[in-house]
């Protein structure tokens, strides 16, 4: 595990340079952003400091730095065959799926909606598991063509799990929290 603390980016004391273009835009050197673990659509500030500016991120954040690379998001739940069952029979894909609620990563919100595959009072797990829907929502989350809102955040798309910038549609993976190893069970 990697801590990424907000009173280290860009300070004079850890010697990571930036550059501004001809636009006025703040570029940062990729090494330092890997470094610190900043990703695109990261909200920072800039302070007044005694030796220049120092930059701020909005956010501390603990991440298993083998999952850091926002192209190598993979759902836990899918590739170990596993399914959500709630209290009512309703079976999900996965944790994340089994209720509407909001999640939250940089103080952002992101509503996320249910997804329900099949109910066990009226269908047995076997007909739910091999379904063609079910099945072809398995493979869609397996091959993880989602866009990286966890680490993008950068529209509107990532408030919701409904569609994302890649095309997707409901429901979108790419803004979860366990596909990108920032939650992981135990």
């Amino acid at each position: 595990m990697i801590e990424y603390n907000s009173e280290d980016v860009l300070s004079p004391k850890i010697g990571l340079r930036a550059r501004v273009d001809e636009e006025g835009r703040i570029l940062i050197p990729a090494e330092a952003m890997t470094r610190l673990g900043l990703r695109p659509g990261t909200e920072v500030m800039l302070e007044d400091a005694p030796d220049g500016l120092t930059l701020r991120a909005r956010h501390n954040l603990r991440i298993n730095d083998a999952r850091m690379n926002p192209s190598e998001g993979r759902c836990p739940f899918i590739e170990t065959g596993a399914v959500a069952v709630s209290w009512d029979g309703a079976v999900s894909p996965c944790l994340g799926l089994m209720h509407s609620h909001v999640s939250y990563l940089y103080d952002n919100p992101r509503a996320v909606s249910r997804y329900v595959i099949g109910n066990i009072n009226e269908t047995t797990l076997s007909e739910i598991w091999n379904d063609a829907d079910h099945h072809a929502f398995r493979k869609r989350v397996h091959d993880f063509d989602f866009s990286p809102c966890t680490w993008c955040g950068g529209c509107d798309m990532a408030e919701a799990n409904q569609e994302d910038c890649f095309g997707n549609t409901f429901t979108t993976c790419g803004g979860c929290l366990w596909a990108w190893g920032v939650i992981q069970c135990p």
